[in-house]
């Protein structure tokens, strides 16, 4: 998590020297080109299990999250300099380490797990701020879990897509620089039975810090009106 806020200030320490860059150079602020655009994102990805199963006191064991890399590709259509759609292809890390506690004799279970998320959102913006909310499939790539340092060959009983919800928000300079925080949720168990916690509900629970560009972001001062 520590690495995650690191990443998140870094970011935010950027934004008024882009700010100042957009200005000298250009003077004012650039309409930005009104249809298609495309781009890519680069960050980390703090991941954990959620759900009632996670933080039910009653069960003995306990979830702390994992942080991993993630990145991919973008293609955004902008009807109006305030709202667009945008697709995305990502590869994203998610899993948890689950500890049972000293009374059952086990440590800590790892489990590592590999998703390539298809994010659907819809965007608003203001400025050089943007908010969106969307769906977000994401298709197992794969798993693994280790236990007391043993990787496990018992299947983990995870569902192949996992659906979610997103929200989040962030910078776009018309630079073509991006920054920006995203939260996502899964809709409903990623998987039951298995090595996954003995058959538990669990769902997904990521929190996403990326930056990025957008190769053809504004092509002139006045960009493309309609």
């Amino acid at each position: 998590m520590k690495r995650l806020l690191f990443i998140a200030l870094l970011g935010l320490s950027l934004i008024p020297e882009l700010a100042y860059a957009q200005r000298r150079g250009r003077g004012r602020t650039p309409a930005i080109s009104l249809g298609f655009t495309f781009g890519a994102k680069l960050g980390g990805a703090f991941s954990n299990f959620a759900g009632y199963d996670a933080v039910y006191k009653g069960q003995p064991q306990s979830y702390a999250g994992r942080f991993g890399p993630t990145g991919g590709g973008l293609v955004n259509y902008r009807f109006t300099q305030q709202i667009s759609v945008q697709a995305e292809g990502m590869y994203t890390p998610r899993g948890a380490n689950q500890s049972l506690g000293k009374s059952t004799g086990l440590k800590e279970t790892v489990f590592k797990l590999n998703y390539f998320d298809l994010p659907l959102l819809g965007k608003f913006n203001a400025k050089i701020f943007y908010f969106e909310a969307g769906v977000v499939p994401a298709f197992l790539l794969s798993e693994s879990a280790t236990k007391d340092g043993v990787k496990q060959t018992e299947s983990t009983g995870l569902k192949g897509l996992d659906i979610g919800y997103t929200i989040g928000g962030g910078i776009e300079v018309p630079i073509g620089a991006i920054f920006g925080i995203r939260y996502v949720r899964s809709t409903s168990a990623i998987g039951q039975g298995g090595l996954l916690v003995g058959g538990q509900a669990l769902e997904n629970s990521v929190v996403q810090v990326t930056g990025g560009y957008i190769f053809n972001h504004a092509s002139s001062g006045r960009g493309r009106r309609r």
